[in-house]
């Protein structure tokens, strides 16, 4: 099969969040049996790495109202797989990639489409038809549009391609003034309760559902909450339209990139039938993170962005009452300032009992996998999550709430089976106490605390088991194309 992705990011080139990794690895794992192409908007981020290409071509794109000429760089291929950067620097030479650390680049909705534009413009340009294209997000769902109502040439190119939407964050919908349309490409008829109005705005995301020949999002129980509120963010009627067309299909982790048991950026590597090497990488994390070194003491961690999606707020009032107990936290991210000044600040009045780095760091992300006790992922919603399935790999016991693809992978401990702590209410009480439940086992059932570890150690979250899932997606995406009318 022929497979096109569209994104805003991928790794290993760039990743801000989920959106990144899930792209440049269900990407590779695709190509290992299909033929795949991944295009990218170029970045500024990505044009500081100096990444060879092998070839450049020039591209006119066209626009609703005017057109733009481009660049496109072609990556070192893969058997299989090849990568594409869109270069255009009025929309993509800044950084961050999707706001000014503050709020949303107000063009926007300008930017991803043109990048939509332009993917689906380049490989008819190379006449390569993909029989799917796989978008993601609203930023490149718009693709979905241009496939069956742009017309001309372009449409009889693309007239049995299909179109699949996953959906990282339904947060996330792309709204805008409707001064965008024309720029777009939307006539008046598309502009409706329907389609892409919202309350006399635009909504992408929202049109992007309607003209999409299949939906997915990143896990079953996410798919459920996005049917109805409060979990919807207002598109429940949209997806309930499209339900026979919906799937929640699980991510999955990349397992060569994290196996503790051979994972390059730990000081020592573990497996599950002996542990002591997660023992010495606790020790190593404490001293790189200025905590007290002492393995009998827990270690806390939470790696995500500093947004209030995440629960920072949650632990931000509780965590002084937790840190009179005997525990220690370690915390990296970045993102909204006045959480980043807050956790940033916690080790100055906490010394050797919190460590904080704000930043993204890939190494020190593994190392604190591999030396943390427990890992918090107090969300108050995510739709799937990566980070929990990590620590179940890397014997951290996860403590979580009760949503999206949170509950997909974790499960209660009950003194025999279980991989970690869950809990239900988005409060600081609720959180308070659920860390307080595992501080507990950790000093008084310490049986329990190795049974979670080696439970969860043998969960297996590879893509290999998710790939199947998708190659259904796009059969019936094909299917759904062909009775379009």
């Amino acid at each position: 099969m022929k497979l096109l992705f569209l994104a805003a990011e991928a790794t290993p080139f760039l990743q801000t969040g989920g959106l990144g990794d899930v792209v440049g690895t269900l990407s590779y794992y695709l190509s290992k049996k299909n033929s795949l192409k991944v295009i990218l908007p170029y970045h500024l981020a990505i044009e500081k790495q100096k990444l060879s290409f092998q070839k450049k071509y020039l591209l006119t794109v066209h626009m609703g109202n005017c057109q733009h000429k481009c660049v496109v760089h072609e990556y070192a291929k893969q058997k299989n797989l090849s990568f594409y950067f869109i270069e255009y620097n009025d929309f993509f030479n800044r950084s961050p990639i999707y706001n000014d650390g503050y709020r949303e680049y107000t063009d926007n909705p300008a930017r991803f489409a043109f990048f939509s534009k332009a993917g689906l413009d380049f490989v008819l340009l190379q006449n390569w038809k993909p029989d799917v294209v796989h978008t993601h997000d609203w930023h490149t769902g718009i693709a979905a549009f241009y496939l069956k109502c742009w017309g001309g040439t372009f449409s009889s190119f693309f007239k049995e391609t299909a179109s699949v939407l996953t959906i990282h964050n339904h947060a996330h919908q792309g709204c805008a003034s409707l001064d965008f349309a024309p720029y777009i490409g939307l006539q008046p008829q598309h502009i409706n309760s329907n389609q892409f109005e919202d309350h006399q705005r635009l909504n992408i995301l929202k049109g992007s559902i309607f003209y999409a020949d299949q939906i997915s999002t990143v896990s079953k129980k996410t798919k459920e909450e996005m049917l109805s509120p409060p979990g919807d963010f207002g598109l429940g009627a949209y997806c309930r339209n499209r339900k026979d067309d919906f799937q929640g299909i699980l991510n999955g982790i990349d397992t060569k990139a994290w196996d503790p048991s051979t994972d390059s950026f730990l000081v020592k590597n573990y497996t599950i039938n002996n542990l002591q090497g997660k023992t010495i990488c606790k020790k190593a994390l404490q001293k790189e993170f200025g905590l007290e070194i002492d393995a009998k003491i827990p270690v806390f961690a939470m790696v995500a962005r500093f947004d209030q999606q995440k629960g920072w707020h949650l632990l931000k009032e509780c965590i002084y009452n937790t840190l009179k107990w005997r525990i220690q936290y370690i915390f990296l991210g970045s993102g909204d300032p006045m959480l980043t000044n807050f956790f940033g600040n916690l080790p100055k009045y906490f010394p050797k009992q919190v460590g904080s780095y704000i930043g993204f760091d890939v190494a020190k992300s593994h190392r604190i996998e591999s030396g943390s006790d427990f890992f918090l992922m107090p969300s108050l919603f995510e739709p799937c999550g990566l980070n929990q399935m990590y620590s179940l790999r890397y014997g951290s016991i996860p403590i979580v709430r009760n949503i999206g693809g949170l509950h997909d992978t974790v499960t209660q401990y009950n003194e025999k089976q279980g991989t970690g702590f869950i809990f239900d209410d988005p409060t600081p009480q609720a959180l308070e106490n659920i860390i307080g439940t595992a501080l507990h086992y950790w000093y008084n059932k310490p049986r329990a605390i190795r049974n979670m570890r080696k439970i969860g150690m043998q969960e297996d979250n590879s893509w290999e088991n998710r790939i199947d899932d998708y190659i259904r997606l796009y059969q019936q995406a094909k299917s759904r194309r062909l009775a379009w009318k």
